[in-house]
C-alpha cells in the first residue's frame, strides 16, 4: 500500500526538478549594492532572492543555479558559486 503512494510521489515532484537549471559564465560587472550581476555573454542576473552572496568580482567565473520559470526565463536564483 505505501509503495504506490511513494510512486505517486516521486512522480508528483518529478517535474520540478526539470524546472532546475545551470548556467556559467564570467563576469563582467557586479553591483553589491543593487544585487546584479552581468556576465560577459551580456546577460544580467539580479541576485535578490539569494539570502547572501558569494564575494563577487569581475573576471571570476560563476556558475549560477535557478530554477526556471518556463518559457518565462528565470524564476529564483537558488545559489551562485566561483568555479575553479
Amino acid at each position: 500500500m505505501l509503495k504506490p503512494f511513494a510512486a505517486a510521489a516521486l512522480l508528483a515532484l518529478a517535474p520540478l526538478a526539470a524546472f532546475a537549471d545551470q548556467t556559467q559564465g564570467t563576469i563582467a560587472t557586479y553591483d553589491p549594492e543593487k544585487r546584479l550581476l552581468v556576465l560577459t555573454d551580456k546577460t544580467v542576473w539580479s541576485l535578490e532572492t539569494l539570502e547572501t552572496a558569494p564575494v563577487l568580482a569581475p573576471g571570476q567565473k560563476v556558475a549560477i543555479l535557478y530554477t526556471s520559470d518556463a518559457d518565462n526565463g528565470w524564476k529564483t536564483i537558488n545559489a551562485v558559486s566561483i568555479v575553479e
